[in-house]
């Protein structure tokens, strides 16, 4: 409140601006401060730092396509800028414009091919256009000259954790975990390696083990929200007992205290209380996760479920309609296409 009041009465004065745009990142509250830094662009046309704290806003508030279109303008001023162009894949890539990512991602490491941080952003891009085929062949060879030339654990267990996602795509799971055990054996204390190999046993239908390793981690950091908020998503999805949801209510609501405003969270939490029936709690975390990731087609077919039970028929078609617009991600387009079908029907 102080800092709009001071800015209302000098709203030129540029640091007083950058500390408000800075406040809000702090808290979380990313469409303002999506406006703040643009406030703070307009004093500055030509800060590319200004631009990047922008677009991060713009990403974190489901503003992918507004994010790249900042970062095109930033990169021709500084069109070296190798943290640029990585956003900017995000931002491409986010905003549906999976071709554009690839390209940018493809320039990247052709012009820095000694870094593996391009290599593992175009894997990721070739993962978004489901060519997972194409990633195990980009990284074998590189993975094999890291481990050849003593590399950075860390670095190499990144790219095999990376190879194993894809190598879990194309139903190679006895190969891919033998792969992220290698990883966690090469970087111990990865916590991200060691997430990664609990979601891909959670992908290879072996639950009980995958349980153990989401525990496993939020042992070693009780604040670890992306290792609570899969746990609990996975005994919400699971369904069962009682017992087991209210657990999976709790962890996802520990995980939100640390990220409150986390949209993935949120729908988790959604989820976890509409598997319970409570559609009343259900509702607000669920609506705000699926208006701050509109192309999320696992969070638009949530919603869909969520107002289908409602009675709402038509918003849960057009939930169920964006969700197979959407990234595609982890949904049965067949399975929501017959729920379109069967709502229709009862009109």
């Amino acid at each position: 409140e102080t800092l709009t009041t001071l800015l209302d009465d000098q709203p030129q004065f540029f640091r007083g601006r950058v500390q408000l745009a800075e406040l809000y990142d702090r808290r979380r509250q990313w469409a303002e401060a999506a406006n703040a830094w643009a406030a703070v662009q307009k004093l500055n046309q030509r800060n590319t730092e200004v631009s990047a704290r922008r677009a991060t806003a713009l990403l974190n508030a489901g503003r992918a396509a507004d994010a790249r279109d900042v970062l095109r303008d930033a990169l021709k001023i500084a069109p070296t800028d190798v943290r640029l162009s990585f956003m900017l894949a995000q931002a491409q890539r986010d905003s549906g414009d999976l071709e554009g990512a690839e390209a940018t991602a493809r320039a990247l490491q052709k012009a820095h091919p000694e870094d593996i941080r391009t290599l593992y952003l175009l894997a990721q891009m070739l993962e978004a256009r489901g060519r997972h085929q194409e990633i195990v062949d980009l990284l074998t060879p590189e993975i094999a000259r890291q481990r050849a030339a003593n590399g950075k654990p860390g670095q190499i267990a990144l790219l095999m954790s990376t190879q194993g996602l894809a190598l879990l795509q194309l139903k190679r799971n006895d190969e891919a975990l033998a792969l992220f055990r290698d990883a966690i054996a090469i970087a111990p204390d990865d916590t991200a390696v060691r997430f990664q190999f609990g979601a891909a046993l959670d992908r290879a239908g072996r639950r009980a083990e995958a349980e153990k390793a989401f525990r496993d981690l939020i042992a070693r950091d009780p604040l670890d929200a992306n290792a609570l908020n899969y746990l609990g998503y996975m005994l919400a999805e699971r369904g069962g007992p009682a017992s087991a949801l209210e657990e999976a209510v709790t962890l996802i609501q520990r995980a939100l205290k640390v990220e409150p405003d986390n949209p993935s969270y949120l729908d988790s939490l959604g989820w976890a209380y509409f598997q319970q029936g409570k559609l009343a709690l259900a509702d607000p975390p669920l609506s705000t996760a699926a208006d701050r990731l509109p192309r999320n087609s696992v969070i638009q077919d949530h919603l869909g479920d969520l107002r289908l039970k409602q009675n709402r028929r038509d918003a849960a078609i057009a939930a169920w309609e964006r969700a197979l617009a959407g990234d595609g991600d982890s949904i049965d387009r067949a399975k929501i296409q017959k729920k379109i079908d069967a709502a229709r029907k009862l009109r």
